[in-house]
């Protein structure tokens, strides 16, 4: 059994998931850097990789607006406390 709350298990599974697309990324970044260190670089292989890139960008910009609207529960404060010090 999970001691994580789904909706932790889910967040971090997503979070697992963004970090392996920023690699892929980077992984993308220095293959279009090889690729132009070519004496002839061959630019349908640079559009590719380019769009490819573009996608996974747009993935993880999804994911991450995903993430950050999912309602959470509100956070709860403890006692109000009126401004003579007594608890309401």
């Amino acid at each position: 059994m999970s001691l994580l709350k789904p909706s932790t298990s889910i967040l971090f599974h997503q979070s697992v998931h963004v970090r392996a697309i920023q690699s892929r990324i980077g992984d993308i970044r220095k293959e279009i850097r090889e690729e132009m260190k070519r004496p002839a670089p061959d630019f349908l292989r640079l559009s590719q990789l380019k769009r490819q890139k573009l996608h996974l960008k747009d993935k993880v910009c999804r994911l991450t607006n995903a993430q950050m609207a999912r309602p959470r529960a509100p956070m709860r404060l403890g006692p109000r406390i009126q401004r003579n010090g007594l608890q309401k």
